[in-house]
């Protein structure tokens, strides 16, 4: 990669704020960068796509259900926003811990987890509309959609998510963050062959 792109990568890896708030709705979500307290580590899993694990035969959540009236749907629609929004919230508080802690594994889970969420949330509701309408507190601000998922460097360069990373972060702080998002050993170049 020539010098030039490089830095111009390197700049939009630091202006990726302003595109949304996350900062200011982890301020009333998230505990984990508070003095003294440490970022829970993630559950073990085989894999950062692993998806969640099988539901219980017994969680309630599965039985059946009578059919549900049209009043009940938004309702509905706005716990699961909130659910989603929710975990987003507290997934990015955990990868803003783990970056300024300088710990591209951790991050890399919790981005593979906002990620995931990310794309739940757009197949939930794509534009975000839905999530203001029915007064969601995690909803993205007025004008904008959800922020799209991060699974590459340019991706995460466009990225709010990217305006969590300091400006003094380590040359292949991203990739390490990645290639953990991904699933993949840490490493070099020299890794990929």
């Amino acid at each position: 990669m020539r010098a030039s792109k490089l830095s111009t990568l390197r700049e939009r890896l630091r202006k990726g704020a302003d595109a949304f708030e996350f900062d200011a709705l982890i301020e009333g979500v998230s505990t984990l960068d508070e003095p003294g307290s440490a970022a829970e580590p993630p559950p073990q899993v085989e894999s950062a796509h692993a998806g969640p694990a099988a539901p219980s035969a017994a969680d309630p959540a599965l039985a059946p259900q009578p059919e549900a009236s049209t009043e009940a749907r938004p309702e509905r629609i706005s716990s699961v926003l909130d659910v989603l929004g929710t975990h987003l919230l507290a997934a990015a508080g955990g990868l803003r811990a783990a970056i300024r802690a300088g710990e591209p594994a951790l991050a890399g889970h919790y981005l593979a987890r906002a990620n995931q969420l990310l794309d739940l949330l757009h197949t939930v509701d794509p534009t975000g509309d839905t999530a203001r309408r029915l007064e969601v507190a995690s909803a993205p601000p007025e004008g904008r959609t959800w922020p799209p998922t991060a699974w590459s460097i340019y991706e995460f360069a466009e990225s709010p998510l990217s305006g969590l990373l300091p400006a003094e972060a380590p040359p292949g702080f991203v990739e390490a963050v990645l290639r953990a998002a991904w699933g993949l050993p840490s490493g070099g170049a020299a890794d990929a062959d």
